[in-house]
């Protein structure tokens, strides 16, 4: 970013065709990425999701009405990044979208990084250079076959930012044991017990 290499979590970089979330470490220009959208000559951008479910008129993310974003950074017991999961929702839509971001091979990196401090990403782009994010890529599944800016939004509001602890779920504890059930004899029937006749 600005010509400086730094690690960066990039929440959203996003516009009403295309959705990326990545985790980048200082010297991993391309990080691990998903979303929709973007490529070129020789590569595709993210294609965890297609243009059916999320742009305008998307089925599961309508991008011309408000969406809700909900952003969570699971970490370790020691203490390290495990992923980061982002999860897309609309009021009265079937199917929220969501993406988990783990098993990045810089998650350490990206950990320490964020525990020395840093702002993550969320970015709404408008610009006639942006097929990197929109672009249909070398597949040709890309939302856009080229730019054009004028066709995105004028303004975004953001709103209802809140930082939260994350309390994982709790485990079940099983307590009862039940009965072993009736023994296979390795036939291809089922010893059970005798049926009253």
């Amino acid at each position: 970013v600005c010509g400086v290499k730094c690690a960066e979590i990039d929440i959203q970089e996003a516009n009403m065709y295309a959705w990326h979330s990545t985790l980048h470490t200082a010297e991993d220009r391309n990080g691990l990425g998903a979303g929709i959208g973007g490529g070129g000559a020789g590569w595709n951008g993210p294609r965890t999701w297609d243009e059916s479910e999320y742009g305008p008129e998307g089925r599961c993310i309508d991008t011309s009405k408000p969406v809700d974003v909900a952003v969570s950074f699971p970490m370790d017991s020691e203490g390290v990044l495990r992923a980061m999961v982002v999860k897309l929702s609309q009021k009265g839509s079937p199917c929220p979208l969501e993406l988990n971001l783990g098993g990045y091979k810089g998650m350490k990196d990206v950990s320490e990084a964020l525990e020395a401090g840093m702002t993550p990403i969320v970015s709404y782009w408008n610009s006639g250079n942006m097929m990197w994010l929109d672009g249909e890529g070398m597949d040709h599944h890309g939302p856009c076959h080229k730019d054009r800016p004028n066709q995105c939004a004028d303004e975004l509001h953001f709103s209802n930012f809140a930082v939260e602890d994350y309390e994982p779920p709790q485990e079940e504890v099983v307590t009862d044991v039940e009965e072993p059930g009736p023994a296979f004899d390795g036939a291809s029937v089922w010893q059970g017990p005798a049926a009253a006749s």
